[in-house]
């Protein structure tokens, strides 16, 4: 999970359709294009959002955000490598069948 007990309320909905996405391609192995693109774009508005909050002097629990979300960026980077594997595998794939096309055909 990326949000936690200490994840702010606009942070929470990024956060929501980051994993929605990601979750739902990580199942079909289908991240296309644009999916992709929605992602890489979430993962930025992810990281402004983040960089602009810890700038806050107001923060109660700063420490314990920032721990928090450490836990959450691997999370993310997990959640990114499954999707890597996944394409990896296609590739693999397809291209075992190609060889095999040309082989018989």
């Amino acid at each position: 999970m990326l949000s936690h007990e200490f994840t702010p309320p606009a942070l929470a909905e990024i956060n929501t359709n980051l994993e929605g996405l990601l979750h739902t391609s990580n199942e079909s192995a289908d991240l296309n294009d644009e999916k992709m693109s929605v992602a890489l774009k979430l993962v930025n508005v992810r990281c402004t959002f983040i960089d602009n909050y810890l700038r806050d002097d107001q923060i109660k629990n700063k420490q314990g955000f920032i721990e928090k979300e450490l836990l959450s960026q691997k999370y993310l980077e997990e959640l990114f490598a499954n999707l890597r594997d996944a394409t990896q595998q296609t590739l693999a794939q397809l291209k075992r069948a190609r060889r095999d096309i040309k082989k018989f055909g």
